[in-house]
């Protein structure tokens, strides 16, 4: 009888081992299932943590969506409300032809044409963030076909779990494939999928993407989760146009947004003011006599992180010739995250934290991060806009002949 017990068992364990799904098999009847999907609604919450910061924002989004056969830009017309801070901020919608872009602070809004602007279209529906899984037509898990198969990408399943309620798989992607992005080394890339269970819907996603800037690592994270859906329900199938628009809204087409250049050498440079992280108050008019490097970032500016060693060292370089260098943060307004951003990078010099927009208005800030040089005499002798290899060398050059005007 006990050995009859232990075939028994072992027969059961083979069974459940056989029944047991692999994380392949579970994404690709929910890829599947993704593909039958035509036209739907939701509501979805999208939590993010940016690379350089350490807390997370969470935007709430309600959609309906009908998929396009065919369209260059976008898989799906949709209308999307974006709300911030329990807020409306934004309704975005696209009719295949054309994208209405609403603000919902004035009641205003712009009218594109895929036609006349397609790159800003392109770029205006990714602020859309639509939930992939339910509007892609092709890869709606990002991955497929061979990708499967790809030794880059280890698949996993995790341990299953409640979402909303519903059982989950959970399958977690890795991929390892080593790449650079704005000077910064891509670690890993990990996908999260949360499928439920009876039907292979994915409920949940995330990507998260681990870097190196130098010896500091860094992380971005994105959580999307359906808080409520339909599919393929008639009501929604549609093509959203400008008549989904609010009759009140203000309408207007698109204007591009015509770029001021930098401010002329030889002028004299504008007021500048604020406080440092302590509240002491710093202004440009401290160093009248002195060659100032004015260095406008904020924290979450990739371009802005990967300069910081070359100003550190340009500032001490160059202090004991009279130069000052004045970092400048005219974005960020939370102390604590201030601190903790000036801690871990330990700049050297003076950061001003302006009170209001003059300053970013009067120095006329076309990209961050964004570089004035101001001669012994307060005029502007030097700007650019941006950071990249041979920035440092431009500024040094400029520097040096500074220094060496009487």
């Amino acid at each position: 009888m006990k050995k009859y017990s232990l075939f028994l068992l072992f027969v059961l364990f083979l069974s459940g081992s056989a029944m047991t799904q692999d994380a392949v098999s579970i994404l690709k009847k929910a890829e599947a299932f993704c593909k039958t999907i035509q036209w739907g609604s939701y509501e979805m919450d999208v939590t993010f943590k940016g690379l350089m910061s350490t807390d997370t924002t969470v935007t709430k989004y309600d959609c309906k969506y009908s998929k396009l056969e065919s369209d260059s830009i976008s898989p799906a017309s949709f209308r999307v409300e974006r709300h911030w801070e329990k807020k409306l901020s934004h309704t975005y919608i696209y009719s295949g032809e054309d994208f209405i872009y609403l603000f919902a602070r004035d009641s205003t809004g712009n009218i594109l044409s895929k036609e006349l602007w397609p790159a800003e279209v392109k770029k205006a529906i990714k602020e859309a963030d639509l939930f992939r899984p339910l509007t892609a037509r092709s890869k709606p898990l990002f991955f497929s076909g061979e990708d499967f198969t790809d030794t880059t990408n280890l698949f996993i399943t995790e341990k299953d779990e409640k979402i909303k309620g519903r059982d989950c798989y959970h399958i977690r992607i890795i991929n390892k494939e080593k790449s650079n992005t704005s000077g910064f080394a891509v670690k890993q890339v990990v996908f999260d999928f949360w499928i439920i269970k009876d039907n292979y819907l994915p409920i949940q996603y995330a990507t998260t993407i681990d870097m190196m800037n130098g010896n500091m690592p860094m992380q971005q994270y994105a959580l999307y989760t359906l808080k409520t859906y339909s599919i393929n329900w008639p009501d929604t199938k549609k093509k959203y146009d400008i008549t989904d628009a609010p009759a009140y809204y203000r309408l207007k087409n698109y204007e591009p947004y015509q770029r001021k250049e930098q401010l002329v050498n030889g002028t004299t440079a504008p007021a500048l003011s604020g406080k440092n992280i302590d509240g002491k108050k710093i202004s440009l008019d401290d160093y009248k006599g002195k060659v100032v490097l004015i260095d406008f970032f904020y924290m979450a500016c990739a371009p802005c992180i990967l300069s910081f060693p070359h100003i550190k060292a340009i500032y001490r370089k160059y202090a004991d010739s009279g130069v000052v260098v004045l970092g400048v943060n005219p974005v960020d307004k939370k102390e604590a995250q201030l601190r903790s951003f000036l801690k871990k990078y330990e700049m050297p010099y003076p950061v001003i934290f302006p009170e209001d927009d003059t300053t970013t208005k009067n120095y006329i800030i076309q990209g961050y991060p964004c570089f004035y040089l101001v001669d012994k005499k307060g005029n502007i002798a030097f700007s650019l806009p941006g950071f990249g290899q041979g920035v440092e060398v431009l500024i040094e050059e400029n520097i040096r002949k500074l220094i060496r005007e009487e």
